[in-house]
């Protein structure tokens, strides 16, 4: 059992000891991991890998109903791009939703910006037991944290 705690302490430095924290430490611009252009400007479908429902809202559901969240590309101009966003179930394609979406991205200093432009009216993502959780005509600006490719895993 000691050997086991060892080997993998070891690992975990050789791990940490691979990452070169002092180049954030030197460099705090963290816009190369923060440009989403890649994802929006691709001509492939794009799928949200997660979408977060509010706690409170499905502690009475045993199995909540998450839809899958899908966006095609459309076309652009050089700084926006026209995009699908598609709603549906996974077993029951029979409830399926899309609106049009532009996007643009807005770079500033040590952050990057991803504004979302719905045009269309209110447009339901999913209800939970009376709870609509919906896109309005409003437009919408979110901070981009973290932009990276995930691996291709041979799927389609």
């Amino acid at each position: 059992m000691a050997t086991f705690i060892a080997l993998m302490f070891s690992a975990l430095a050789v791990a940490e000891a691979s990452l070169d924290l002092h180049e954030f430490v030197k460099n705090p611009d963290l816009s190369k991991y923060q440009d989403p252009s890649k994802f929006i400007w691709t001509n492939s479908s794009v799928y949200l890998l997660r979408l977060s429902v509010p706690a409170e809202t499905t502690r009475n559901i045993s199995k909540p109903e998450t839809p899958c969240v899908r966006s095609q590309y459309w076309s652009n101009t050089t700084d926006k791009v026209e995009r699908s966003l598609d709603v549906y179930n996974k077993t029951n394609h029979s409830d399926y939703r899309s609106t049009n979406i532009t996007l643009t991205v807005k770079s500033e200093v040590f952050q990057t910006l991803l504004n979302v432009d719905h045009k269309g009216g209110n447009f339901s993502i999913m209800n939970i037991t009376g709870q609509e959780f919906a896109i309005s005509s409003a437009n919408y600006t979110f901070l981009v944290l973290f932009s990276a490719e995930l691996p291709h895993s041979g799927r389609t």
